[in-house]
């Protein structure tokens, strides 16, 4: 995990989607709607070590062993996989066969100071597909900007190491 990656000081916005006067009992029962579709997505789980590396041979220092969650709607064309640790996160979206990560905040910079970063990825789905996925490799860009950090293309890849 990259020391560039925002952390704790995230900030999430919840908008109430029911109107203040919406009857909740009207929401259908779970059990009364389609079953859960299975998606590929779920074959992302458990403990994996991450290993990124820019196109200029650098590699990105930090939390490098996390744990991550994969959570899909009920269709199971779209989910979420939450990569995490104590001091950062990685989070991907699955959809159309790909995870993607699109990330941006203001970070400490190895060398000192503060950068504001924007990285944007991408992580085709394994073939063949094995449950669980040993290895998730994926290509993308970092973006960073007001300090002497450096970004630029990189390969990002999640080894695993356990459940």
């Amino acid at each position: 995990m990259s020391t560039c990656t925002p952390c704790s000081d995230a900030t999430a916005r919840l908008l109430r989607r029911w109107p203040g006067d919406a009857d909740v009992t009207k929401v259908p029962d779970p059990a009364a709607l389609p079953p859960r579709a299975v998606s590929p997505a779920q074959a992302l789980h458990g403990r994996y070590h991450e290993a990124l590396t820019y196109a200029n041979g650098n590699s990105s220092p930090g939390q490098d062993d996390l744990i991550v969650r994969t959570d899909c709607l009920r269709t199971g064309d779209r989910c979420m996989s939450l990569f995490h640790a104590p001091d950062g996160n990685v989070p991907l979206v699955f959809g159309s066969g790909k995870w993607t990560r699109e990330d941006e905040g203001t970070v400490p910079c190895q060398s000192g100071g503060m950068t504001h970063i924007i990285i944007t990825a991408e992580f085709p789905l394994p073939d063949p597909l094995q449950d669980p996925i040993p290895v998730l490799t994926g290509h993308g860009q970092n973006v960073s900007s007001g300090s002497t950090c450096a970004g630029g293309d990189f390969e990002d890849k999640f080894v695993r190491t356990g459940d």
